[in-house]
């Protein structure tokens, strides 16, 4: 499993950390679940963790609860950790320079400090679970049914071929689950783990 590094600085401060503090319960357990799917994803989809152009290779997370939309920034470094190391709450369509220029500077010198002072994600999340009960509330139901939600999102947008050279596409008309995992005949099966849903030829 991917691993998500939060940064801190020299004297000790976890800029991702206390900005996921000053979060309401829900509106941290929405940003929680994303960072956990992003962990767990094998291959990252690109909207998850999108590259921002002309940067210093920094990619950002958006999370959207409500009105309101927060960004992560961070990177992947030689061991194809997530290192996240900044947040904010983004007023504006494009993401502001001076945020990005944040985070390179942090990328920067962790790269010079590569082993130190660093935070794991899933830490974060078990010391929040037990300090914070509207966190814990429903945590686990609730990542599961938003990581089925997330998959059959991505899974719409692509198409598969079979073994005959037929192209299948996912709609959400078309969505069909399959409990024994067997195809039938008008339906190939996609099995992500946790999700198994079947995709209906199309015309």
């Amino acid at each position: 499993m991917r691993k998500i590094l939060f940064y801190r600085t020299e004297s000790g401060h976890c800029p991702v950390e206390e900005f996921l503090e000053s979060l309401s319960s829900k509106q941290a357990q929405k940003t929680a679940w994303m960072l956990q799917l992003i962990e767990e994803s094998e291959i990252i989809p690109s909207q998850y963790f999108k590259k921002l152009v002309n940067t210093d290779e920094i990619r950002e997370v958006r999370i959207q609860f409500g009105r309101n939309i927060f960004r992560i920034l961070g990177f992947f470094d030689a061991n194809q950790a997530a290192v996240l190391n900044h947040a904010f709450q983004k007023k504006s369509q494009k993401t502001p320079r001076k945020e990005v220029k944040i985070s390179e500077n942090r990328k920067e010198d962790y790269l010079s400090r590569q082993q130190e002072l660093m935070s794991d994600f899933q830490q974060y999340i078990t010391k929040r679970r037990k300090i914070d009960a509207a966190f814990d509330e429903g945590f686990d139901e609730g990542y599961q049914a938003f990581k089925v939600g997330a998959l059959l999102k991505q899974a719409r947008k692509a198409s598969w071929p079979d073994a005959t050279g037929s192209r299948y596409q996912i709609t959400y008309q078309e969505i069909g689950y399959f409990q024994n995992r067997e195809p039938c005949r008008r339906y190939q099966v996609f099995d992500l783990g946790e999700v198994c849903f079947g995709v209906r030829a199309k015309a």
